[in-house]
């Protein structure tokens, strides 16, 4: 965006010829400019940013395209991790209150989670996290 800007710039202030680069070096020095040139170099810079954000829109289109066809990896876990996951969730339940049966296996007493993607899940996964540290789901 900044090479877009600066092309911009230096375009408009070369076939103009009325303010130089020297004059555009600092705020102070663009704001002490007098009211016509003033107008020209923030007519310039709105120009100048306007097309930056117009160089965008391919690539923005390109990768909202692409992102349509990405699939969802399923990242599996070890045996030792998940036997180490269910260690935990008994943990937990314990510190609810919750048991496992006699026969001290560890069983999850957790409610399935609601999987929905994006947004609306990571809320839905917060409410549901806090309900079970809260004991609210059971």
């Amino acid at each position: 965006m900044s090479s877009v800007v600066n092309n911009k710039i230096s375009d408009a202030f070369s076939s103009v010829g009325g303010a130089s680069s020297s004059s555009l070096d600092s705020l102070s020095s663009i704001q002490n400019l007098p009211p016509s040139s003033l107008s020209m170099v923030q007519d310039a810079f709105s120009d100048a940013i306007r097309w930056a954000y117009i160089a965008l829109l391919p690539f923005v289109c390109i990768a909202a395209v692409s992102s349509v066809f990405l699939r969802e990896v399923k990242i599996e876990r070890s045996s030792e991790a998940q036997a180490q996951r269910e260690t935990e969730r008994a943990k937990e339940d314990a510190e609810l209150g919750q048991t496992g049966p006699q026969d001290g296996t560890p069983q999850s007493t957790h409610r399935r989670r609601i999987k929905i993607r994006g947004p609306v899940g990571a809320l839905i996964w917060c409410f549901q996290a806090l309900g079970d540290k809260m004991g609210w789901r059971k």
